[in-house]
Protein backbone atom coordinates (compact mmCIF):
# COMPACT_ATOMS: atom_id res chain seq x y z
CA UNK A 1 0.00 0.00 0.00
CA UNK A 2 2.80 2.52 0.57
CA UNK A 3 3.67 2.46 -3.15
CA UNK A 4 0.05 2.99 -4.15
CA UNK A 5 -0.37 5.82 -1.64
CA UNK A 6 2.83 7.50 -2.85
CA UNK A 7 2.39 7.00 -6.62
CA UNK A 8 -1.37 6.61 -6.99
CA UNK A 9 -3.33 3.72 -8.42
CA UNK A 10 -1.40 4.01 -11.71
CA UNK A 11 1.42 2.22 -9.86
CA UNK A 12 -0.54 -1.03 -10.15
CA UNK A 13 -0.88 -0.99 -13.94
CA UNK A 14 2.75 0.00 -14.38
CA UNK A 15 3.80 -3.07 -12.35
CA UNK A 16 1.52 -5.61 -14.11
CA UNK A 17 -1.19 -5.65 -11.41
CA UNK A 18 -4.93 -5.24 -11.70
CA UNK A 19 -7.72 -4.60 -9.24
CA UNK A 20 -10.80 -6.82 -9.06
CA UNK A 21 -13.98 -6.96 -7.04
CA UNK A 22 -15.11 -10.07 -5.15
CA UNK A 23 -16.47 -11.61 -8.37
CA UNK A 24 -13.29 -11.14 -10.40
CA UNK A 25 -14.59 -8.14 -12.35
CA UNK A 26 -12.16 -5.31 -13.06
CA UNK A 27 -13.69 -1.99 -11.91
CA UNK A 28 -13.30 1.05 -14.14
CA UNK A 29 -12.58 3.41 -11.23
CA UNK A 30 -11.39 2.96 -7.66
CA UNK A 31 -9.21 4.58 -5.03
CA UNK A 32 -6.42 3.36 -2.80
CA UNK A 33 -8.89 3.53 0.10
CA UNK A 34 -11.17 1.04 -1.68
CA UNK A 35 -8.26 -1.40 -1.72
CA UNK A 36 -7.18 -0.66 1.85
CA UNK A 37 -10.66 -1.25 3.22
CA UNK A 38 -10.89 -4.67 1.59
CA UNK A 39 -13.57 -3.86 -0.95
CA UNK A 40 -11.23 -4.76 -3.81
CA UNK A 41 -8.36 -7.18 -4.35
CA UNK A 42 -5.06 -6.69 -6.16
CA UNK A 43 -3.67 -9.49 -8.31
CA UNK A 44 -0.82 -9.84 -10.76
CA UNK A 45 -2.04 -10.11 -14.35
CA UNK A 46 -1.56 -13.48 -16.09
CA UNK A 47 0.87 -13.74 -18.96
CA UNK A 48 4.56 -14.17 -19.78
CA UNK A 49 5.69 -11.49 -17.28
CA UNK A 50 3.78 -12.98 -14.34
CA UNK A 51 6.20 -13.89 -11.53
CA UNK A 52 4.61 -17.36 -11.34
CA UNK A 53 4.99 -17.95 -15.07
CA UNK A 54 2.19 -19.22 -17.30
CA UNK A 55 1.16 -22.28 -15.29
CA UNK A 56 0.21 -22.64 -11.63
CA UNK A 57 -0.60 -26.07 -10.17
CA UNK A 58 -2.82 -25.72 -7.13
CA UNK A 59 -3.68 -28.58 -4.83
CA UNK A 60 -5.15 -28.60 -1.33
CA UNK A 61 -2.62 -28.52 1.49
CA UNK A 62 -2.44 -26.83 4.88
CA UNK A 63 0.59 -24.72 3.92
CA UNK A 64 -0.77 -23.17 0.69
CA UNK A 65 2.23 -24.55 -1.21
CA UNK A 66 1.80 -24.96 -4.96
CA UNK A 67 3.87 -25.62 -8.07
CA UNK A 68 4.38 -23.03 -10.79
CA UNK A 69 6.30 -22.32 -13.96
CA UNK A 70 8.57 -19.29 -14.21
CA UNK A 71 9.29 -16.35 -16.52
CA UNK A 72 12.97 -16.88 -15.59
CA UNK A 73 13.96 -20.36 -16.88
CA UNK A 74 17.65 -19.46 -16.44
CA UNK A 75 17.18 -19.98 -12.69
CA UNK A 76 17.16 -23.74 -13.31
CA UNK A 77 20.82 -23.50 -14.36
CA UNK A 78 21.86 -22.39 -10.87
CA UNK A 79 22.71 -24.77 -8.05
CA UNK A 80 20.87 -22.59 -5.51
CA UNK A 81 17.13 -23.15 -5.99
CA UNK A 82 15.38 -21.10 -3.27
CA UNK A 83 14.13 -18.24 -5.44
CA UNK A 84 10.41 -18.74 -4.75
CA UNK A 85 8.79 -17.76 -1.49
CA UNK A 86 7.86 -21.23 -0.31
CA UNK A 87 6.39 -22.58 -3.51
CA UNK A 88 8.11 -24.79 -6.07
CA UNK A 89 9.17 -23.81 -9.60
CA UNK A 90 8.62 -26.48 -12.24
CA UNK A 91 11.11 -26.65 -15.10
CA UNK A 92 8.78 -28.33 -17.62
CA UNK A 93 5.25 -27.36 -16.55
CA UNK A 94 3.55 -28.43 -19.78
CA UNK A 95 5.04 -31.92 -19.47
CA UNK A 96 3.89 -32.14 -15.86
CA UNK A 97 0.35 -31.03 -16.81
CA UNK A 98 0.12 -33.65 -19.54
CA UNK A 99 1.42 -36.36 -17.18
CA UNK A 100 -0.91 -35.42 -14.32
CA UNK A 101 -3.98 -35.17 -16.53
CA UNK A 102 -3.19 -38.35 -18.44
CA UNK A 103 -3.06 -40.23 -15.15
CA UNK A 104 -6.22 -38.72 -13.65
CA UNK A 105 -9.65 -40.27 -13.79
CA UNK A 106 -11.37 -36.96 -14.56
CA UNK A 107 -12.40 -35.58 -17.92
CA UNK A 108 -9.77 -32.85 -17.60
CA UNK A 109 -7.61 -31.89 -20.55
CA UNK A 110 -4.70 -29.46 -20.72
CA UNK A 111 -5.57 -26.10 -22.23
CA UNK A 112 -3.08 -23.47 -23.30
CA UNK A 113 -4.78 -20.11 -23.43
CA UNK A 114 -1.98 -17.55 -23.76
CA UNK A 115 -2.66 -14.79 -21.28
CA UNK A 116 -5.99 -16.18 -20.08
CA UNK A 117 -6.38 -17.65 -16.62
CA UNK A 118 -8.22 -20.93 -17.03
CA UNK A 119 -8.72 -24.01 -14.90
CA UNK A 120 -7.74 -27.27 -16.51
CA UNK A 121 -10.30 -29.23 -14.51
CA UNK A 122 -13.93 -29.42 -15.62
Amino acid sequence: MPHIRASGVGYLASHNFEVTDGKGNVPTSFTAKDIEHGGLQVREKPGPKNSLGLVKFMFPNQYDIYLHSTPQPELFERSRRDFSHGCIRVQKPEDLAVWVLANSDTSARPARTGTQTRSMMR
